[in-house]
């Protein structure tokens, strides 16, 4: 060793002695735990996740995590985000994650902006990550909304019209029928909606609405002739698809078309799955091997089985065959565009097919073969027309080559112009003047890929005039877009977005419209117009037909235009908000409504047992017996004997009169005075009135009629409402009546909350001077009595003791079999088998206290709740139905609702408020209360949410869905 130094060089000795021992240390520490790697980690990394998992460490610091020591951190075999994210192996991607939920042609755009759903078969989007409620209602009701409805499914009837008529007699209304049979909708000028039922059960057995569209004739002849050969498309939500097909299947006698499709969805199959598999930069042995031929086809000399050595044709054939789809494969490669539509039924070819007994109806099955967008708001045909320009289709050559686009074959005919230039016509009248309801109009339009603008431009809005209209008669509706070929020929065909993006990097100034040149690719579509669901025009729009594989070029347009994108959800509060058509899972009598009511009660109770029991309602003391879903086959037994079937009413003429008579309390006020004070005027004579000061968005016009003979009578009278309840009970009275409902005070409405007949006490009370609008109702339900809670803590110290005595058995179970093993050694049994084979064992021998140890969670949760034999009506308001969507109304400014109610206790509210107006004299009383506040529904009823027991007043307004 060397000589110790003195005191002032041994303590500098000394303090790097230390610091040496202090990188030893550290560099053991890297050795052993990362070390300093961590140190230099992102923010956004937790080094604790790190720590615990090394291979969450990023590429740059792996590589130096293993120089110094850490864990080896194995490459992964997963290819670069580069490699993956070229278009073949993306694509490819994209195909495997749809194989249980298919996506629309928009769902990568909507990915990143929506919260996204899987729903019915599709992978659907919910509502915008960064819009709010009021921000796109606010579009609906003053610029415009877009909305991708392509999951709706479409399928082709095609027959003759009598053929076709016949088959849907017995599944739709009478007076849906007659509609279907109008010149104007045979002719394919109009579309309409009507509901379909199972076959001899109406008005029972509803399956859904549909939308139904004629396909023109072709030629100038349009005389309507039964005999002749006629397409009809029926849309059909896809939540009562299956139902709906199996139902034509049953109306028509189909039976499935086994041909061609198959093994050209076999040979489709092929091509896809060789597609997935050879990535770009694979090997040519990979390709091989998925291509691999049988031995009987084989390059080898041997033959095929069943021919001979000479027979050179046959051998020539399929050897022709196998290099046609070798060709089909490389040039379905090499298109992007086309391994797109890989997923559908695309070629015409692969559709699905059914023929009736005798092939005179044909049913073919267009699910996903075409897209469909909803734009819905005053603006939407500003939208439309700065999105979507139409194209020039005039040919200045005719070539009848075989190679031309389709435009070229199908406008070669002079007549063919003369009907695009007319129907240009008609759509530039459109924006002077508002277009007739349901009409459809075609159209041929650029390549919205190159008019599309550079970014988002202001919308140019522009108010029609609502005073003049453009008969239906005016224009034709011929159009390539009802050619299943000529779609197939524009999807299958379309230009590569790369060719078209370097056409738009080499125009001199960005952002200027090209203009168009003679070759440039020519899109059909079809336009359908929607009317307002009420006065205020909110609801009205148009729906875009488009072929398949367009959809996400014509979407960007009308986004950049000015369309605002929306979701599911934003389109049931249109529901409530605009009163749109109800889609068929929120009908209460279709299968889909009762299994989505099903779901949707599922998950409200899943979320009220998370809680803890301090933290739930207790709805038995509430005496809120369903507070999770509404009953509706015992609410219409309850109030009627019967099987508990039931069905939605949707007779217009009954639903008017009842609408007709629920109004505004002083407008009826104004019609009293008004009878007594004019004079006898004729018996046909009508006085309108409206009820605009209650809701300024649904106007309920009624007549108010004064006869001769009994001068200064109302509209309102005794009699005239018993007429109507006369009418009413004529019919089935086992159905439901759509409501709206509007709180006359403060609060909110929740999902099924009770809405309640009130009693003449409860409307008299209302009078009173003392009470504002606000305050006027102090009624309070009684608290029930838990009848329960004994037998929860009971079951509860229950399930204490045998879980405590679950735990003995198995601990002594485990002593008993280590006892055992310590005092024989020698055995080839681990210690751990023997265990588990002891608690086995324990568990058979007590079977039945072990099922009612698992089953006290269900018996718990059914214990929270009151008994399902209770009687419905035990609480001190009788329920006359339920609200199934709740919330703050912003067209109303206050809290409303849409629910259904039982037609017995509707009329028996009616007469109870005659009974009431007939004995409140001149109406005073009512005329001051009236004036105390907010108008008053003149039927109001009282609404109860299931979390309370106070009684609230909600004006009841009858929902009339448009034809």
């Amino acid at each position: 060793m060397d000589e110790l130094p003195s005191s002032c060089s041994y303590l500098a000795l000394g303090a790097a002695r230390i610091r040496e021992i202090k990188t030893i240390i550290n560099k053991l520490d890297n050795c052993e735990h990362g070390g300093r790697v961590f140190q230099n980690l992102p923010r956004h990394m937790q080094r604790r996740t790190v720590s615990a998992n090394p291979k969450r460490l990023p590429h740059y610091l792996r590589d130096r995590h293993m120089r110094e020591g850490g864990a080896n951190v194995k490459t992964t075999k997963r290819p670069k985000k580069k490699y993956r994210h070229r278009p073949n192996n993306l694509l490819a991607a994209y195909h495997r994650r749809q194989s249980e939920f298919l996506w629309l042609e928009t769902h990568v755009w909507h990915a990143k902006r929506f919260h996204m759903t899987r729903k019915w078969g599709y992978a659907l989007s919910v509502t915008p990550t960064m819009k709010g409620y009021r921000s796109t209602l606010r579009a609906a009701t003053k610029t415009c909304t877009v909305q991708d409805v392509s999951y709706l499914c479409c399928i082709e009837l095609e027959g003759t019209k009598a053929s076709l008529l016949a088959g849907l007699a017995p599944i739709t209304q009478s007076l849906d029928l007659a509609k279907l049979k109008s010149p104007e909708v045979l002719q394919g000028k109009r579309w309409m909606s009507l509901v379909l039922f199972k076959k001899d059960k109406k008005p029972y057995g509803a399956l859904g609405s549909v939308d139904i569209l004629w396909h023109p004739k072709p030629g100038h002849d349009q005389d309507n002739k039964e005999s002749e050969n006629s397409k009809l498309w029926l849309w059909v939500h896809p939540s009562a698809h299956s139902q709906v097909v199996n139902l034509l299947i049953e109306a028509y006698n189909f039976k499935k078309k086994l041909g061609e499709a198959d093994s050209v969805i076999q040979m489709k199959d092929q091509e896809t799955k060789l597609l997935e598999v050879s990535k770009e930069g694979d090997s040519p042995m990979e390709i091989e091997e998925v291509n691999e031929v049988p031995k009987s086809e084989s390059k080898d000399t041997e033959v095929p089985a069943g021919f001979s050595n000479n027979d050179d044709t046959s051998f020539n054939k399929i050897e022709g065959e196998k290099n046609k789809v070798k060709e089909n494969l490389h040039s379905t490669k090499k298109n992007v565009n086309q391994s797109k539509v890989a997923k559908k039924n695309i070629p015409f070819e692969r559709t699905p097919k059914y023929n009736s007994p005798d092939s005179s109806v044909k049913m073919t099955l267009l699910k996903d073969t075409i897209n469909r967008f909803r734009i819905t708001g005053p603006q939407s045909y500003n939208v439309i027309k700065t999105a979507l320009y139409p194209a020039d289709v005039t040919l200045r050559e005719k070539d009848e080559a075989n190679d031309q686009p389709w435009w070229h074959q199908y406008y070669s005919d002079e007549d063919q112009q003369k009907i695009y230039k007319h129907q240009l016509e008609t759509w530039k009248s459109f924006s002077s003047c508002p277009p007739p309801p349901n009409t459809v109009l075609p159209m041929t339009i650029r390549d919205p890929r190159i008019t599309l603008p550079h970014k988002k431009l202001p919308l140019k809005t522009s108010d029609p005039d609502t005073n003049v209209q453009v008969e239906t008669s005016d224009w034709p509706v011929e159009s390539p877009f009802f050619d299943i070929r000529l779609r197939d020929e524009v999807t299958l065909t379309k230009e590569e977005d790369s060719i078209i993006n370097k056409k738009r990097s080499k125009m001199l100034v960005p952002g200027e419209r090209a203009t168009e040149h003679p070759e440039e690719a020519k899109l059909p579509i079809l336009l359908m117009s929607r009317p307002p669901t009420h006065s205020a025009g909110h609801g009205a729009g148009w729906d875009i037909l488009i072929p398949s594989g367009w959809a996400m070029n014509v979407w960007m347009s009308l986004i950049f235009c000015g369309g605002v994108a929306i979701g599911l959800k934003e389109s049931l509060t249109l529901v409530m908000e605009a009163l749109t058509p109800l889609p068929p899972f929120l009908m209460p009598d279709t299968p889909s409504g009762e299994i989505y009511s099903t779901e949707e009660g599922q998950e409200r109770e899943e979320e009220y047992f998370k809680r803890p029991p301090g933290a739930r309602h207790n709805f038995i003391k509430l005496g809120v017996q369903n507070p999770f879903s509404a009953p509706w086959r015992r609410l219409i037994s309850n109030w009627k004997d019967g099987t508990g079937d039931f069905f939605v009413l949707r007779d217009i003429g009954l639903l008017n009169k009842i609408a007709g008579i629920c109004g505004d309390a002083s407008n009826r006020i104004k019609a009293r005075n008004m009878g007594k004070k004019r004079k006898v005027i004729a018996e046909s004579q009508t006085v309108p009135y409206k009820s605009a000061k209650i809701d300024p968005y649904l106007e309920t016009i009624t007549e108010c009629k004064v006869t001769e003979e009994e001068p200064g009578l109302d509209t309102f009278s005794a009699t005239a409402v018993e007429d109507v309840v006369e009418s009413l009970r004529k019919i089935d009275t086992q159905c439901l009546v759509m409501v709206r409902l509007q709180l006359e005070g403060k609060g909110a409405l929740e999902p099924c909350a009770m809405i309640c007949l009130p009693q003449l006490e409860d409307l008299k009370g209302r009078l009173k001077p003392e009470k504002p609008l606000d305050q006027s109702s102090n009624l309070q339900e009684p608290h029930h009595e838990d009848t329960r809670a004994d037998q929860r803590v009971q079951l509860k110290e229950e399930h204490k003791k045998i879980g405590s005595k679950l735990q003995r058995l198995r601990k002594k179970a485990r002593a008993k079999v280590s006892e055992e093993h310590d005092m024989t050694d020698i055995t080839d049994t681990p210690l751990d088998k023997k265990i588990g084979e002891a608690l086995k064992k324990a568990e058979e021998e007590n079977q039945e206290i072990i099922a009612k140890y698992r089953a006290y969670q269900k018996t718990m949760e059914d214990l929270w709740l009151m008994p399902r034999d209770d009687p419905l009506q035990c609480c001190s308001r009788k329920i006359m139905g339920y609200i199934t969507q709740g919330t703050f109304c912003i067209t109303l400014g206050v809290s409303g609702g849409v629910g259904w109610v039982a037609l017995e206790p509707l009329m028996q509210l009616l007469l109870l408020y005659e009974k009431f107006y007939a004995e409140t004299s001149d109406m005073n009383e009512l005329q001051d209360s009236c004036k105390r506040g907010k108008p008053r529904s003149s039927h109001s009823v009282l609404i109860r949410c299931p979390s309370t027991l106070h009684y609230q007043w909600a004006g009841l307004t009858i929902v009339v869905q448009p034809e």
